[in-house]
Parts: structure tokens; sequence; C-alpha cells
């Protein structure tokens, strides 16, 4: 049954599958086969069968880590790209950059939604420290499930806040899971708030591991001149058309990596959107000058 299970979520990852899934049976039941991923798969079936926007917390499947969740959401698309998909596991550049396999890390987690990178890389690298960022209130409430499941209160920082070029506020646009956003000049949709924003590179003085997906907000932080000094070793990034400066937002992302002194792969790039992910890697520090 197990075997079944996972053939048929890989069949559901599928886009065209998955197009249709976005119709509401088909959508509950692409979704519920995702049960093989955790341990508690009747439970995870049942509940995303029902249709109803419930919090489950599971233990995946062949890992030491728990996670939290809400169902019938796209947290459970989020929970697939980390754990079936596998798109934040490092290739092996990045795990020479690192120094192995099993590192005692700083890992800085820039829209840690719901905490599921940071559980893969509690799960990678168990004494790894991690500071995490995320200014959505109901994302914040599911990563702080993730943490003190995880019995990880003591190394795995959360910080309620937007990670930015400087102290202050911004307008954000909340409630929508893993797309909230920083709200671009004169966009005010139903949700938008105001919510802290904090200079980020006070925190990436030591990060030897950074991870970028604040739909938008990483323009800002790649394009301060201070980024190029920045210590991170690896990095991986998703890039968003929103708020970008220049049109083409997969060639300016590799651009200001190069610019910073990083070798880049890519991971998927999507047309229909502009959005992707890559990872980069630096095989050595930033220069004196750099830093300076």
């Amino acid at each position: 049954m197990s075997r079944l299970l996972s053939q048929m979520r890989r069949l559901a990852g599928i886009s065209a599958v998955r197009r249709l899934a976005a119709l509401g049976p088909l959508r509950r039941v692409a979704f519920a086969l995702r049960a093989s991923l955790v341990q508690e798969r009747w439970a995870f079936a049942s509940r995303e069968l029902r249709g109803r926007r419930v919090t489950g917390r599971y233990r995946v499947r062949g890992t030491g880590v728990m996670v939290c969740l809400r169902h019938s959401t796209e947290d459970v698309w989020a929970l697939d790209e980390v754990f079936s998909q596998r798109l934040y596991d490092p290739p092996p550049q990045v795990e020479a950059a690192l120094g192995g396999s099993e590192p005692k890390l700083d890992v800085v987690d820039l829209g840690a939604n719901i905490g599921l990178f940071g559980a893969h890389a509690v799960d990678r690298y168990p004494d790894a420290r991690i500071t995490a960022f995320e200014p959505d209130r109901d994302n914040a409430r599911l990563l702080a499930c993730c943490v003190e499941s995880n019995g990880r209160e003591r190394t795995w920082q959360r910080i309620e806040a937007c990670a930015w070029t400087r102290d202050g506020t911004l307008e954000f646009v909340a409630a929508q899971g893993a797309i909230s956003h920083v709200a671009a000049v004169g966009e005010r949709p139903p949700g938008t708030t105001s919510v802290p924003a904090l200079d980020v590179f006070p925190y990436l003085r030591e990060v030897d591991l950074l991870k970028i997906d604040i739909e938008g907000g990483e323009w800002a932080i790649m394009e301060d001149e201070r980024f190029a000094s920045v210590p991170a070793r690896a990095l991986v990034l998703e890039y968003h058309p929103h708020l970008c400066s220049q049109p083409d937002p997969r060639r300016h992302a590799i651009e200001l990596l190069e610019r910073s002194g990083y070798s880049v792969a890519p991971i998927f790039h999507r047309e229909r959107d502009c959005v992707g992910m890559l990872w980069a890697w630096r095989d050595s520090q930033p220069s004196p000058s750099a830093r300076s």
C-alpha cells in the first residue's frame, strides 16, 4: 500500500495533473496522496479527504523530524517540495563548500513560512543553529509549532518580522500562506497590514547556509552593497518577478550572485511566471575588501 501511495503521489506532482487537482474533489485526493510522506499517513489522508482546514502534526517518514501544517492549503504542496521533490537537497558542490555531510552550521532562513526548510536542515545537520524570519502571523504560529515539536527552542530562533535592509515597518500582504509578501507601491488588497521590518545584515555576520524565499523581498537585500560581504558559503534562493528592478528575474539573480563571488546551479525555472530556484556557493570566503 505504501508503494502504491508513493507512486500515485509522484503522478500527482506532474504539472498537468497538478492543474487538474486545483478542482475541489481532485485537489483533496491529490493532497491526500502526500500522506505517504509521513508516518501517520491514515490520519493525514483522512483529514485531507474531509476538506477541512485543520492543523496536523506529523513525523516525516525516513527522518527524525516533526512538521506542523494546515490541511487543505498549499502547506501540503510545500511538504512535497521539501521532502519528496527534495528541492532543498544540496548538490555536491554545495556539500563540499559547507564542509561535509554533517557540519555544525549557522543557518539563516529568510521566509521561513511554516518551518519545513528548517526541519529539513535539522534532519540533515543536527547540530545546526537556525535563525528564521517569518512576518506572517499565521505562518509564524505553525513555525512555532514546528520548533517546539522538534525540541529546538534553544537552537532555532524565530523572528516575527520582515527581513529587510533597515529597521522600521513595511506594508505586508498577509494570510496568503507561502506567497504572503511585501506590498508594492499602491498595492493594498484585503489582508494588507503593517509589520515590523529588521535590517537583516547584522543577523548574517556568521551565516554558513542562507536560504532566501521572500516573494520579491530578495531584491532589496541582494542589491544592497553589504550583500557581497555576507560570509555564507552556500545559498539557496527562490526568485520572483515581484519588486524586481529588471525584466528578467533569473538573469538578475544570477548576475547579483556572481558579482558577490558565487557559482550558481539552477534547480528550476518556470517561464509562465518567471519564478525559479537556484543554489549558489563560494569556493572561498569574501575578500577583506568585500567585507569592508
